[in-house]
């Protein structure tokens, strides 16, 4: 008999509760812990790595669906390695630090691929999305495609909430700047972490997508050049693999289709 899976987007991040046979993974007695449910696109996108050469998708690889509620990754979370051949998806569930605690699921592999299709589809329909993050993600994705004059990459845009004179606590009304922020000593990957050092600040309404549009656009034209390899940000999100070398990424996120050249970690095989 099959089990039965569902993935439901909570809040404005937004997180991921994983229902199977209608209980909250994090919930079932066997995993009985101060979990906290990981930011969907942590499952989505493949961002928890065990390995730097292992290939990862929702279909089969070893996925974080639970994190340990100290906040840590890798202190004690919740995974779940999946497994799919042409009849069936399997999933291990485990705790990190304790693998004699597991719990073995089996879904039809059609049904499962259709919770899965239905996940994307909520997570690329933005309906979770409120209008300061939607602001701020549209803007991202644009400004993203140009560079310094000096050909620095630019990372993104921050838009901040308005506090409370009193409270001093964020309210739900944007600031009527926009920061724009570039890398100065910009490494590939592989060369170690890079940060942000400069930022411009640029004035819209605060309230409306088309002024902060009209404001980067403007800023742009004057400050900025284009970026002809700048590879826009995927509508799939799937199948993606991590990969240190930044030739091989730029390659992978232009196809559909990957192969499968590197074999599993075997610090993970449960």
């Amino acid at each position: 008999m099959w089990n039965k899976i569902n993935f439901n987007l909570l809040g404005n991040a937004p997180h991921l509760a994983i229902e199977i046979d209608g209980v909250d993974v994090l919930t079932m007695d066997e995993f009985k812990k101060n979990f906290t449910h990981v930011k969907a696109e942590v499952f989505i996108f493949n961002e928890y790595m065990w390995s730097e050469s292992e290939e990862y998708n929702v279909y089969n690889g070893t996925m974080l669906i639970g994190m340990c509620g100290c906040g840590c990754h890798g202190c004690d979370d919740l995974i779940a390695k999946i497994t799919t051949n042409s009849r069936t998806t399997k999933w291990i569930i485990y705790k990190d630090l304790d693998r004699k605690v597991k719990k073995i699921f089996s879904f039809n592999a059609i049904e499962y691929k259709k919770q899965i299709d239905e996940l994307f589809k909520n997570y690329y329909s933005y309906s979770w999305e409120t209008e300061i993050n939607k602001i701020r993600r549209l803007c991202s994705e644009y400004i993203r495609a140009f560079l310094t004059k000096d050909g620095l990459p630019i990372v993104g845009v921050k838009i901040k909430r308005k506090r409370d004179d009193k409270t001093k606590k964020e309210i739900d009304e944007m600031d009527n700047t926009i920061e724009v922020y570039y890398f100065e000593d910009w490494k590939p990957m592989d060369e170690g972490i890079i940060r942000p050092e400069e930022n411009w600040i640029i004035n819209f309404d605060g309230k409306t997508l088309v002024s902060a549009m009209s404001a980067l656009e403007n800023f742009a034209v004057e400050n900025l050049v284009k970026n002809e390899n700048y590879i826009p940000t995927r509508k799939e999100p799937f199948p993606l693999v991590y990969t240190k070398d930044k030739e091989q990424m730029e390659e992978i996120l232009g196809k559909k289709e990957l192969k499968k050249t590197v074999p599993s970690d075997p610090r993970h095989s449960i």
